[in-house]
């Protein structure tokens, strides 16, 4: 976290790959940094290496709720950039089953339909968050 309040970016991705390094009693935020480092993975497009540590997240189901929804919704993210709609929808399909409540992924999964010019269901899924 110190690589994000210096804004040394540089530093995240071999900081997260120490965490998950350390031994099981040693690393206590290995979830976390897998999910951080797959985001900054996503951030400078290294899509199969972002791939890799998010589905290792959505696959561990004793990883907590937010963060496997979070990296589902990363994880559609990048299933959109590639343009593979299925994937990236049923990614959010995956994460409202986890998490209804989570106005996260309608707000996103709206995005999609409204970039991909489904007008109607982009609004549909706005229209649940309120």
């Amino acid at each position: 976290m110190r690589g994000l309040r210096k804004r040394d970016y540089d530093s995240i991705i071999p900081a997260c790959t120490e965490e998950l390094n350390q031994t099981e009693s040693e690393g206590v935020f290995k979830d976390e940094a897998l999910l951080l480092r797959g985001t900054m993975y996503i951030l400078t497009g290294e899509h199969s290496s972002a791939l890799a540590d998010l589905n290792a997240i959505v696959e561990n189901e004793a990883c907590a709720r937010d963060i496997r929804v979070n990296a589902l919704i990363k994880r559609a993210s990048i299933h959109m950039q590639l343009e593979d709609l299925t994937s990236c929808m049923n990614d959010f399909n995956l994460a409202v089953t986890l998490d209804s409540d989570n106005p996260d992924i309608y707000h996103q999964r709206g995005q999609v339909r409204a970039f991909r010019q489904d007008t109607y269901g982009g609004k549909l899924f706005f229209t649940i968050l309120f």
